[in-house]
């Protein structure tokens, strides 16, 4: 399956569980992050598309899709490049503020699907390695309002983190706890 169609498919089943009947407002947002890989040796800008509904005074379900891509080429060293996509869909539990309700802290959990590709180019021989697997995602934040054109919308400063992964072959274990860590902004319209 490509990457579009597995957002659309998440996207979808998040309209399906949100349109029963609940009282709610849907909601598009984009972000953009300062993602690292699990090491944190590839560090680089990614960007975030997605959107979901509120379930009430408290929760929200949303659906988004991610991308990360990093190149590193040292000329002591072989060129190096990660490349992942992820389809997360969180369920996110907003803590109102007391005295001003339209800000807060919310905290999310959810399950996502990864796609990573690592390129490793050595004496011009390429050797890649690509992983698929779903995982955990999880997401911190706190938001406040915005008014564009006389309208409230929300902005978010949000750390998110996916994973874990593991491997098991014949010889070796190999295991993440995080696969991807991003903190940044995020626009909620």
């Amino acid at each position: 399956m490509t990457v579009s169609f597995k957002f659309f498919f998440a996207f979808i089943l998040l309209c399906s569980l949100s349109a029963q009947g609940q009282s709610g407002k849907w909601f598009a947002e984009a972000a953009i992050h300062a993602t690292g890989d699990a090491e944190l040796y590839f560090i680089a800008p990614s960007w975030s598309l997605g959107g979901g509904r509120y379930m009430g005074k408290h929760w929200s379900v949303s659906s988004n899709y991610n991308y990360f891509s990093r190149s590193i080429f040292k000329s002591s060293e072989p060129k190096q490049t990660y490349q992942s996509q992820t389809v997360s869909v969180l369920l996110n539990f907003n803590f109102l503020g007391v005295l001003k309700p339209e800000r807060g802290m919310y905290l999310g959990v959810g399950g996502a699907w990864q796609n990573r590709k690592e390129k490793l180019v050595s004496n011009n021989q390429p050797i890649e390695e690509r992983k698929e697997y779903f995982t955990g995602v999880y997401n911190l934040g706190y938001r406040f309002p915005v008014v564009i054109r006389e309208r409230t919308r929300s902005l978010a400063v949000d750390l998110k983190a996916t994973g874990g992964y593991k491997e098991n072959s014949d010889t070796d274990a190999y295991q993440e706890i995080l696969t991807q860590v991003m903190l940044g902004i995020r626009f909620r319209y």
